[in-house]
């Protein structure tokens, strides 16, 4: 917390006054770290091929005792070949209904095209299963 009065006779009664207010009101929740595990995403139904995505950034929000914090994943569309790190989708955040963000779904790996005999694989596979 950041407190900043202007012409107050006591400074420093209103800063600690303040200051109390906002730790005994509200809270820090993270709802993201970096790097951290977000969902999983398939990007080749016809083959079942899926992916690990991971939030791109941190996101930390101050809200208030009945604050209702909620996620939507929302997924793009991926190109294959792709390099690892790619923009995948992304994870809205709602504070009682109000968008006050959102976080980039990034790829963990390299995702590659399936070759003439991975494909010619696959669908004997499935022929014969």
């Amino acid at each position: 917390l950041i407190c900043v009065t202007l012409n107050a006779p006591d400074d420093w009664k209103d800063h600690t006054y303040l200051i109390n207010y906002g730790f005994d009101n509200f809270e820090t929740k993270v709802v993201a770290k970096k790097g951290e595990y977000a969902s999983s995403y398939v990007y080749d139904e016809k083959n079942n091929r899926s992916v690990k995505l991971n939030f791109g950034d941190n996101f930390i929000v101050s809200v208030a005792e009945n604050d209702v914090i909620k996620t939507e994943i929302m997924y793009e569309k991926i190109i294959l070949p792709a390099k690892k790190g790619i923009k995948a989708g992304s994870m809205i955040v709602y504070c009682n209904g109000k968008k006050i963000g959102e976080i980039e779904l990034l790829t963990d790996k390299k995702l590659n095209k399936l070759s003439f005999l991975q494909k010619t694989k696959n669908f004997f596979y499935k022929f014969f299963k």
